[in-house]
């Protein structure tokens, strides 16, 4: 399991996470789906929609494709 970063609970963490949790839920997907569809551990996935931990850009680019949407939309629905 990954170790939470130092940038823990940031708040553009907690704004993006918030943002792939809504985005999840809209698609109607539990974070264990989503997970498999990405190929991450579903730990990994509440770890980022609770801020906790960071996600790369590839791992990103990951999750936005498998909500059907971009990482550009994720931004903008976090406010950032």
């Amino acid at each position: 399991m990954p170790t939470p970063s130092k940038h823990s609970r940031h708040p553009v963490l907690t704004a993006l996470g918030a943002a792939i949790r809504h985005r999840r839920k809209a698609c109607k997907l539990s974070q264990e789906q989503l997970a498999q569809a990405v190929g991450m551990d579903r730990s990994y996935i509440g770890q980022v929609e609770r801020g906790e931990n960071s996600v790369a850009i590839l791992p990103l680019a990951a999750i936005a494709s498998a909500l059907e949407t971009t990482i550009a939309t994720l931004m903008q629905e976090a406010e950032l």
